[in-house]
């Protein structure tokens, strides 16, 4: 696929663009003939942004760049994880990813999470992005 670019999809165009910083390799799709965001691993209202394999937190931040602008287009946004939300609810999770970064680039062993993201599973994603970026040493 052409990412960026585009491809036909029945009577519209799907709009393809990079969403690097998980992966190295993700892509957000935008339908914008039906108002609507697929982001995969991004905007997740159950799950913190993880630094995965090949992802970084410079490139997780350009994507959520990125993925604020188009989400101010669309009424749907749709993770890879979780419920699909309104515009306003998308809005609320970036804001609140951007300030899970920061506190992840200060190396804050534990910072406050969002509650729908306060879990268990969730605090040891925190601790394997810790790892990830280098802030504290591997374990494993």
């Amino acid at each position: 696929l052409p990412v960026p670019g585009d491809v036909e999809l029945g009577g519209g165009r799907l709009e393809l663009h990079p969403a690097e910083g998980h992966t190295a390799d993700a892509t957000a799709m935008l339908a914008r003939f039906a108002g609507v965001l697929a982001c995969g691993d991004y905007l997740s209202d159950v799950e913190l942004p993880v630094i995965g394999p090949g992802g970084s937190l410079p490139a997780y931040r350009s994507t959520l760049a990125r993925l604020a602008a188009i989400v101010e287009q669309v009424e749907v946004v749709v993770p890879g994880h979780g419920a699909p939300h309104d515009r306003d609810t998308a809005l609320r999770i970036l804001d609140e990813d951007a300030a899970y970064l920061d506190a992840l680039e200060r190396g804050d062993e534990r910072p406050a999470l969002p509650p729908s993201r306060g879990t268990g599973r969730q605090r040891e994603l925190h601790a394997e992005n810790l790892e990830a970026v280098g802030a504290r040493p591997s374990t494993r």
